[in-house]
């Protein structure tokens, strides 16, 4: 189980990777959400490359985790 606060994303691995969602996110309280096609982040990552590193870095972590615990 992980907490999300303000500014925190989800959702990265499906579009990033094309895999399946790995977490289900369930609020406690009032939340705005945005979505972002897959598309459009692409294109987000090709204009922005610090976005592009942060999000592997975070893409590779998240796989490290996973395995970590046999998922």
């Amino acid at each position: 189980m992980n907490v999300l606060n303000p500014g925190d994303y989800f959702g990265e691995m499906a579009l990033l990777a094309g895999e399946p969602r790995t977490a289900t996110v369930r609020t406690t309280e009032p939340t705005e959400l945005y979505s972002l096609a897959q598309a459009d982040l692409k294109r987000l990552m090709e204009r922005e490359p610090a976005v592009q590193a942060a999000l592997g870095e975070s893409l590779a972590k998240r796989h490290a985790a996973l395995a970590a615990v046999g998922a």
